[in-house]
């Protein structure tokens, strides 16, 4: 959130883009808001884990959402474009793992729901 600019060319892959006036600032911008966002959800999610115990398998809903969508919505909402070389020099981790981390998280859902004896 607050290094955005190396989250943005070294972790996402993309390149620096010119022009007048520069996008850049702008883009750094949404990337720091959705930083943010994402350490607010983390925030939320540990309130839960240590104070509403019963609502770690909403939590566990919400996170397979937001991965299931960036397995499923991504290839359908322009990932040619981006993946086609001129706005990135490679795949992003959170692309790349969406696969791994879905099929965790339907796991981990799962033994949320078990009775315990």
């Amino acid at each position: 959130m607050l290094f955005e600019k190396f989250g943005m060319h070294d972790i996402a892959n993309l390149v620096v883009l010119s022009g007048d006036p520069d996008p850049m600032p702008l883009m750094y911008m949404f990337f720091s808001l959705w930083g943010f966002a994402q350490l607010i959800f983390c925030g939320v999610c540990w309130v839960v884990i240590f104070r509403y115990k019963s609502l770690i398998p909403l939590m566990f809903v919400f996170w397979l959402i937001e991965w299931s969508g960036r397995l499923f919505l991504y290839p359908l909402i322009g990932r040619a474009t981006i993946d086609s070389g001129l706005y990135s020099t490679g795949i992003t981790p959170g692309a790349d793992g969406a696969p791994f981390v879905t099929i965790l998280l339907v796991i981990f859902l799962a033994l949320s729901l078990r009775e315990k004896n």
